[in-house]
C-alpha cells in the first residue's frame, strides 16, 4: 500500500508539472484539505478541490510553467507520504528563474489525496511527521 501511495504522489506531481491542472485535480479528494504553511501568501486552511485548485493557480500566477522537482519522498506509513521538493519556474516578465524548497505532507484516502499540509522549513515538516533528524 506505501507504494502505491508514493506513486499517486508522484504522478500527482507529474500531472502538476506538466501542466495539466486537470489531470493533477483527478487526483484530488473532492472534500480535501489543505494547510498551507503560515508564510505562504494565502495561508488560510483549504477545503475543497475548487479552492485548493485556485490557491495553486494563484501562486503559480506570473510563472512560465511551473514546476515542483522531486528531491525526496518519504513513506510516513498509514496512507502517508512526505514529498520535498524545489518549486518554481522562470518569472513571465522578468525572466528570473525562482526556486523555492517545499515540502509537503500528504494524507491518502481511498486512492485519493485527503488533506495535505505544506511546509518550507524542511526540520520543521520532519517534526510534523513525527520523524526529527
Amino acid at each position: 500500500m506505501s507504494q502505491k501511495n508514493i506513486e499517486l504522489i508522484l504522478a500527482t506531481v507529474g500531472a502538476y508539472n506538466a501542466g495539466n491542472l486537470d489531470a493533477w485535480a483527478e487526483f484530488l479528494d473532492a472534500d480535501i484539505e489543505v494547510f498551507p504553511d503560515a508564510s505562504f501568501p494565502e495561508s488560510s486552511p483549504l477545503c475543497g478541490r475548487d479552492d485548493y485548485r485556485a490557491w495553486t493557480e494563484q501562486l503559480a500566477g506570473g510563472l512560465l510553467a511551473p514546476t515542483w522537482e522531486t528531491r525526496e519522498v518519504i513513506d510516513l506509513g498509514v496512507n502517508r507520504v512526505l514529498h520535498r521538493g524545489d518549486w518554481g519556474g522562470k518569472g513571465e516578465a522578468s525572466g528570473i528563474e525562482t526556486h523555492s524548497s517545499i515540502i509537503g505532507a500528504f494524507t491518502v484516502r481511498d486512492d485519493r489525496i485527503a488533506r495535505v499540509e505544506f511546509y518550507f522549513d524542511h526540520d520543521r515538516a520532519l517534526d510534523a511527521a513525527g520523524l526529527s533528524r
